[in-house]
C-alpha cells in the first residue's frame, strides 16, 4: 500500500493502532520476503519528517534538499527490484544517515527536554530493530540465491529461523511497550503533520515557481550559449590575425637585432677614436684644477660685488622713491602756483577797480563841494545885486515888493536848480557808490570762495598724495617681493646645480695625496672600458709621488665641498632659504 501512495500521501499516512492482546504475526514483517518489491519497502529507513519508526515509510517519500527531477528518478530506481549485496548496503548506510538527521531535528524542535528523550530513545530502538531485520532480510535474500545456484556463500536455515524467532518476541515485547508511547504521540504528530502539510503546498507552489524561472534560465542559457559560440569564432579568427602580426613582428626584431649588432661595433669603433681624446683630456684636466682655484676666487669677489650691487640698488630704489615724490610735489606745487598767479591777478583787477571807483568817489565829492561853493557864490551875487536893485526910496515902494517878490522867484529858481543838479549828481554819485559796493562784496564772495577752493583742493591734493604714497608703499613692497621671489628661485636653482656638478666632479675627480711631502694632485677616474682583457686603462694612473717619489693615497676632493658650504654659510641669515639649500643639497 505504501508503495503506491505518493509523496503528499505517504507524508500524512498513520497506520491504525493494533490491539496489544493481539499475537504480532512475525510472517508480515520480518520474515522471508516474497518478493524484492517488499524488501526494498522494507529496507527504506524513516522518513526525516516523522519521529518514529512504526509509521509507515513509503519510498516516494521526498528526503530534505531534494529536488522534482531527483525525487522522480529516485521514485523509479526505488521501484526497480534489488540486483546486488553492495546496493543493499549502501541504502542501510543512507538510512543510518537519515536516522542522525532526524535527532539534529529533534533537538532544534521546540519540545520539553522529556518529550526530546522520549522520541530519541523510541527512535534508537527502532533504529536497531530496522537494523537486525535488514540483516536477516538480506542473509534470507543471500540464502535464497544460494538454494537457486546465484550466491556463493552457504548458511543454515534453521539456524537462522531460530535466531529470527528469538528476535521477533524481543522485538514484540518492545512493540507493546512502544505502543503506548504511541497513542500519546500520535495527537502532536497529527498536529505536526498538519503544519508540515502547509509548508508541503507552499514548498509545491513555490518548486513550480521555481520550475518556470529554471526554464526561463535554460532558455537564457541556450542564447548565451549561442553567443559563446558566435564569440568564440570570433576570437579564432582574431587569433589568426594576430598570429600573422606576431610573425611580421618577429621578423623585425630579427631586422633590429641585426641593427643592433652593427650599432654596437660602431660605438666599440668610437670607443677607440676616444683613447687619443682622453689623451688630451688629461691636459685639459690639469688645467681645469687651476681654473677652478681661480673659479672659486672669482666666486668669492663675486659675492662681495654682489652684496655690493644688492646695497646700491636698494639705496637707488630709495633714491627713486624720493625723486617720485619731489616730482609729485613740484606738479602740485606747480598747480597751486597756477591757482595762486590767478588769483592774484583777480585781486589786482580788484583793486584797480576799488581805486578807480574811490578816486571817482574823491572827485565827486570835490566836484559836489565846488557845485556847492559856486551855488554859495551866486546866491552872495544873487543878493548882493537883489540889494543893489532894489529901490532906497519910497516913491518905489509900491514896486519894491514886485521885485522882492521876482528876486525872491529868482532866488528860489537858482537855489532850486543848484539843488536839482545836487541832487542828480548826488544821486549819480550814490548809484556808483552802491555799484562799487556791491562789486566790493562780489570780489569779497569771490575771494572767500576761491579760498574755499583752494583749501578743498589742498585736502583733495592731500588725499591724493597719501593715496599715491600708499600705492607707492604697496607697489614698492610687490616689487620687493617679486625680486626676493627671483633671488631665491635664481639661487635655489643655483645649489641645484651645485649639486649635480658636485655628483659629476665626485664621479669624475679624485685627490691624490702624497704621505711624505703632502703633495695634492688631481686627477679623472677612468674606467676600463669594454674590452678589459685589451684596454690599458686602470683607475689610479699614479702610484707614487713625482716630488719625492713617495706612496700616494686617495683623497676626498673637498674644492666643491667647501664651496658648498660657503655658499650655505652667505644664506644662513634666511632660514627658510638655508633650509630649501639643505633640502636640495642633501
Amino acid at each position: 500500500m505504501n508503495s503506491r501512495l505518493s509523496p503528499k500521501q505517504a507524508a500524512s499516512y498513520l497506520p491504525q493502532l493494533r490491539d496489544t492482546n493481539s499475537q504480532v504475526n512475525p510472517q508480515k514483517h520480518f520474515l522471508l520476503v516474497e518478493s524484492n518489491k517488499r524488501l526494498t519497502s522494507r529496507q527504506k529507513g524513516p522518513s526525516i519528517k516523522l519521529c518514529s519508526s512504526i509509521s509507515p515509510v513509503s519510498s516516494d517519500s521526498i528526503n530534505k534538499g531534494c529536488s522534482f527531477s531527483n525525487w522522480s528518478s529516485n521514485s523509479y530506481i526505488n521501484n526497480s527490484p534489488l540486483q546486488s549485496f553492495d546496493s543493499k548496503i549502501s541504502k542501510a548506510n543512507n538510512i543510518y544517515s537519515e536516522i542522525a538527521k532526524l535527532y539534529e531535528e529533534i533537538d532544534n524542535l521546540n519540545l520539553s527536554p522529556h518529550d526530546k528523550e522520549k522520541c530519541k530513545s523510541f527512535s534508537t530502538i527502532n533504529c536497531s530493530d530496522e537494523k537486525s531485520l535488514d540483516q536477516k532480510s538480506l542473509r534470507l535474500d543471500i540464502s535464497d540465491s544460494v538454494m537457486d545456484g546465484k550466491g556463493t556463500y552457504i548458511y543454515d536455515d534453521n539456524k537462522i529461523i531460530l535466531e529470527l524467532k528469538k528476535e521477533i518476541e524481543e522485538i514484540n515485547q518492545k512493540h507493546e511497550q512502544l505502543e503506548k508511547l504511541y497513542f500519546i504521540d500520535t495527537n502532536m504528530l497529527k498536529k505536526k503533520i498538519e503544519s508540515k502539510k502547509k509548508k508541503y503546498n507552499e514548498l509545491k507552489n513555490k518548486h513550480e515557481s521555481v520550475y518556470c524561472n529554471q526554464e526561463k534560465n535554460n532558455n537564457q542559457n541556450e542564447n548565451l550559449v549561442k553567443r559563446l559560440c558566435e564569440n568564440e569564432e570570433k576570437h579564432r579568427k582574431e587569433i589568426k590575425f594576430y598570429i600573422k602580426d606576431i610573425n611580421e613582428l618577429n621578423e623585425k626584431l630579427s631586422f633590429a637585432s641585426l641593427e643592433y649588432s652593427n650599432a654596437v661595433e660602431y660605438i666599440k669603433k668610437i670607443k677607440y677614436e676616444k683613447k687619443e681624446i682622453d689623451e688630451i683630456k688629461k691636459e685639459n684636466e690639469e688645467k681645469v684644477a687651476n681654473l677652478i682655484e681661480i673659479n672659486n676666487g672669482l666666486k668669492n669677489q663675486i659675492c662681495s660685488l654682489m652684496e655690493i650691487i644688492n646695497k646700491s640698488n636698494d639705496e637707488l630704489a630709495e633714491a627713486k622713491r624720493k625723486i617720485e615724490m619731489l616730482e609729485n610735489e613740484i606738479k602740485h606745487m606747480i598747480e597751486a602756483k597756477k591757482d595762486y598767479l590767478a588769483l592774484e591777478e583777480k585781486l589786482k583787477f580788484t583793486t584797480i577797480n576799488m581805486e578807480f571807483a574811490v578816486a571817482n568817489y574823491r572827485e565827486l565829492q570835490q566836484s559836489f563841494s565846488a557845485y556847492r561853493e559856486k551855488a554859495s557864490k551866486t546866491e552872495k551875487f544873487l543878493r548882493l545885486t537883489i540889494e543893489k536893485t532894489s529901490p532906497s526910496s519910497p516913491i518905489y515902494s509900491s514896486s519894491q515888493p514886485i521885485e522882492r517878490s521876482k528876486t525872491k522867484k529868482n532866488s528860489y529858481i537858482a537855489t532850486k536848480f543848484t539843488e536839482i543838479q545836487s541832487s542828480e549828481a548826488s544821486q549819480k554819485l550814490l548809484k556808483k557808490i552802491s555799484s562799487l559796493d556791491d562789486e566790493l562784496i562780489s570780489l569779497k564772495q569771490e575771494l572767500e570762495k576761491n579760498n574755499k577752493d583752494l583749501a578743498y583742493s589742498k585736502k583733495l591734493l592731500d588725499e591724493k598724495s597719501m593715496l599715491i604714497s600708499q600705492l607707492e608703499s604697496k607697489q614698492n613692497e610687490l616689487i620687493r617681493q617679486q625680486t626676493e621671489k627671483v633671488y631665491k628661485s635664481s639661487i635655489l636653482s643655483f645649489a641645484k646645480f651645485l649639486k649635480k656638478q658636485k655628483k659629476f666632479v665626485e664621479n669624475a675627480f679624485f685627490l691624490l695625496e702624497c704621505e711624505i711631502c703632502k703633495n695634492q694632485t688631481v686627477s679623472s677616474i677612468r674606467f676600463p672600458c669594454s674590452n678589459s682583457y685589451q684596454c690599458r686603462k686602470t683607475v689610479l694612473t699614479e702610484e707614487n709621488c713625482i716630488k719625492c717619489r713617495g706612496p700616494i693615497k686617495k683623497a676626498e676632493l673637498a674644492a666643491m665641498i667647501e664651496l658648498v658650504k660657503s655658499f650655505m654659510i652667505n644664506f644662513a641669515e634666511d632660514l627658510e632659504l638655508a633650509k630649501d639649500i639643505e633640502e636640495i643639497i642633501r
